[in-house]
């Protein structure tokens, strides 16, 4: 194999994994970014998994989030995508 269809080769897996990448990390959830998106808002965005929704919805702050007594949620959750109230 000559040193240039070797150079094509890694760069074709490079741009596979890179995809694999992307595409992982846009179905992540917009909160914790570990789970995968499973709640359609009603505004028809897919940000959260369940249990980030419905902390959300409570207002509530994450167990591993820094919080700050100053810091009030939210009134209305908005969309991440779209800003829209849910």
């Amino acid at each position: 194999m000559t040193r240039l269809a070797q150079l094509r080769v890694a760069a074709e897996v490079q741009r596979a994994r890179t995809e694999m990448a992307e595409r992982e990390r846009e179905s992540a959830c917009m909160a914790c970014l570990t789970e995968p998106r499973a709640v359609v808002l009603p505004c028809g965005c897919k940000c959260y998994c369940g249990p980030c929704h419905e902390r959300i919805v409570r207002g509530r702050p994450g167990d591993d989030a820094m919080t700050n007594e100053d810091d009030e949620p939210e009134p209305v959750p908005r969309c991440p995508l779209c800003s829209k109230q849910f």
